[in-house]
């Protein structure tokens, strides 16, 4: 009965001791970054499936007849542009092309003989001492042999192309991926000879589906997504006119910058632009506490802290979409571990309360 009596009149004492240790609770709570739970209008991000493509890839064939006598590159090797990679034998080739020389040779004598008969017949003509068939007789034998001359240079140009196609060199810098002859065999006008690809200049291929096609079209904000994080902006979009009827699909290539390390032709990327934008409650993803399967922020009430579960959505910058566990206006905690702490820990005045 005495310690009922002395706990009554020492009531107000304690109310008053507790209420100054909430009130310190409150102020250290209060002291930590917030940010209230709101309604946004943001677009939906929709994210493809692409995979890379090299712009330039073909197959070199044999534009001549030959025996290949080098191969200076193999499957997987790198060539530089203009680089070496095979030779044919080249005697056939090689004494057409002088032959066709010694022709030229002897189609520009013959032209300077015509030439200087048909000044010689001019000047005797002129002089009223030849008949006019001799004079065209010397015309038409001058325009005969300069004829004969630039067929002769016709001949030689190409003889010197077939000679030119012994040697075959890379169109472009890239890399082999097929070989198809070896040392020793003959080879025909048309017979494939290598294969390879060009890294210099990559795109991406991705379908997109028919519901998403007239927003993909007039987004200016799709990425190319790569495993590191990295977001890459396509410099141009070609889209293919005609829809995969069996997918209900449009095809579309996103043509890539130069010089974007670690990226291959093959490879799967995610491309991502906005679709249709509507109101989404959102939080700062600084204030998601995430521990194992559980997701959940720290509420700020009027008497501190408080640990809520939550079921959250996509990201959207430095923002979350929250499907479930919060309401617009509501205040959470940034800094959730130090939230955590603050629950675990409470100030000293407040653990003296209790004690």
């Amino acid at each position: 009965m005495e310690e009922y009596r002395l706990m009554k009149r020492n009531y107000p004492f304690v109310l008053a001791s507790v209420l100054l240790a909430c009130s310190g609770f409150l102020t250290v709570s209060a002291a930590l970054p917030t940010s209230q739970v709101e309604y946004q209008t943001i677009a939906d991000e929709i994210r493809l499936d692409g995979v890379v493509e090299a712009v330039k890839q073909s197959t070199a064939s044999a534009q001549t007849t030959g025996q290949v006598i080098e191969i200076n590159y193999d499957v997987h090797d790198f060539v530089e542009r203009d680089a070496v990679i095979l030779r044919l034998t080249d005697k056939k080739q090689r004494a057409a092309r002088d032959e066709a020389a010694a022709s030229l040779k002897e189609a520009e004598t013959r032209l300077q003989e015509a030439q200087r008969e048909l000044v010689r017949i001019q000047g005797i003509f002129a002089r009223k001492l030849t008949s006019q068939a001799q004079m065209d007789a010397a015309s038409a034998a001058f325009s005969a042999a300069k004829a004969r001359v630039e067929a002769s240079r016709a001949n030689l140009v190409q003889a010197q192309e077939q000679l030119d196609f012994t040697t075959i060199e890379a169109p472009w810098s890239g890399i082999l991926l097929e070989r198809h002859i070896e040392v020793g065999e003959a080879v025909s006008v048309g017979q494939p000879l290598m294969t390879g690809l060009s890294l210099e200049e990559l795109r991406v291929d991705v379908s997109v589906p028919q519901r998403f096609f007239s927003a993909f079209r007039q987004s200016d904000a799709v990425t190319v997504d790569l495993d590191s994080g990295e977001k890459i902006q396509p410099e141009s979009k070609v889209f293919f006119p005609q829809a995969i009827a069996r997918s209900a699909s449009f095809r579309v290539r996103l043509n890539l910058p130069a010089g974007i390390d670690d990226l291959f032709p093959g490879m799967f990327v995610k491309v991502t632009f906005a679709g249709e934008s509507k109101p989404r409650l959102v939080v700062d993803s600084a204030a998601i506490l995430q521990r194992s399967e559980l997701t959940a922020v720290y509420v700020q009430t009027d008497s501190g802290p408080r640990l809520r579960q939550v079921k959250v959505g996509r990201e959207y910058g430095n923002k979350t979409e929250v499907i479930a566990g919060l309401q617009s206006g509501e205040t959470v905690i940034l800094n959730p571990v130090a939230a955590g702490i603050l629950l675990k820990n409470p100030p000293a005045s407040e653990r003296e309360v209790h004690e």
